[in-house]
């Protein structure tokens, strides 16, 4: 549980949930389009779109191939889609792995105040692969780290 609360947050994994709530906002719009483009021009981030390390997120990419494959998607699937190409014309941005997860969530009708659980789920698998990594590498499974490991000054913060 630590590990995940570590890495918890509005940009990691709160993604999800900023994603989910986007998606609401856009899914109730007479004109998504001009919507995006005003928050182009706010300079405002829009959640579930984008990605630090890639261009073009793979993983948002295989979710929206099984959709398509499995014939899948309801109204924020198709929303999600939409603010894609318009954000991949106007700023060069992709959707990424919160902003598809995010619309089939809503689309299977989960409530927005699940998405931290179900990062969560996802979670699990990742921590027991490291957990075994480090028992085979003859590492032990939780090390300790002290504070001066992380501050070396005492423990002391900038």
């Amino acid at each position: 549980m630590a590990g995940f609360l570590v890495g918890s947050g509005t940009y990691h994994q709160g993604g999800f949930e900023a994603a989910m709530r986007e998606l609401q906002i856009l899914a109730i719009q007479n004109d998504v389009a001009a919507y995006i483009r005003r928050r182009i021009q706010a300079q405002a981030r829009i959640a579930g779109f984008g990605h630090r390390f890639y261009n073009e997120d793979p993983r948002a990419r295989v979710l929206m191939e099984l959709c398509d494959q499995h014939h899948f998607g309801g109204e924020y699937v198709k929303v999600v889609r939409q603010a894609d190409e318009i954000l991949r014309i106007e700023k060069g941005i992709h959707m990424n792995i919160d902003g598809a997860g995010g619309a089939i969530l809503l689309d299977l009708g989960f409530p927005v105040e699940i998405a931290p659980l179900i990062v969560l789920i996802g979670r699990g698998p990742m921590f027991a692969v490291a957990y075994l990594e480090r028992l085979r590498e003859g590492n032990k499974p939780f090390p300790i780290i002290n504070v001066s490991d992380v501050f070396p000054e005492g423990g002391k913060r900038d």
